[in-house]
């Protein structure tokens, strides 16, 4: 396993300018992709889906690229070597999709389908968002005093697991 350190601090090249502007033009595309996916106008096996997603694939093929050949990478993928590492990420891109799912589906479900208010709606999910950053600096904490953080990180997926059962229970 490499070691990695965050280097903060003027570079003289512009390579740090370079990787800013990449990043920022691949996540316009991808959030231009997502838009164009979300907005339910087109079938999901109509040419419009099936070429955001070949897009979305090619723009992820290119950035494992790039991120193999760079000096400094953004990601640098030897990180994914270390289990620790590659289930957490993992875990964090599951509690990130289920986080994501709640905080813009269920008040268009509640409001959409079930008629309630748009400030009935926000109510229902404000306790989730509350806690979501109380327990995200509770956890941090405690994983500073116990130096436990996989303990810590079983926990919280399975606290998140009963709240989003009781949440759509």
């Amino acid at each position: 396993m490499g070691s990695h350190r965050l280097h903060v601090g003027i570079n003289h090249n512009g390579a740090h300018r370079r990787k800013a502007l990449g990043s920022i033009r691949t996540q316009v595309v991808l959030d231009r992709g997502y838009l164009d996916l979300s907005s339910g106008i087109y079938e999901w096996s109509s040419p419009q889906v099936i070429g955001v997603l070949f897009a979305a694939a090619m723009i992820f093929g290119t950035f494992l690229i790039v991120e193999r050949a760079v000096v400094d990478p953004i990601l640098p993928l030897d990180l994914f070597r270390n289990q620790v590492f590659a289930v957490a990420a993992l875990l964090s891109l599951l509690q990130l999709m289920i986080l994501a799912g709640l905080i813009i589906y269920l008040p268009l479900f509640l409001q959409g389908v079930l008629g309630v208010s748009a400030t009935y709606a926000g109510a229902v999910i404000t306790p989730m968002t509350v806690s979501s950053v109380i327990g995200a600096a509770l956890a941090g904490f405690a994983i500073t005093v116990l130096k436990r953080y996989q303990l810590i990180t079983i926990l919280s997926a399975l606290i998140m697991t009963a709240g989003v059962f009781l949440l759509t229970a």
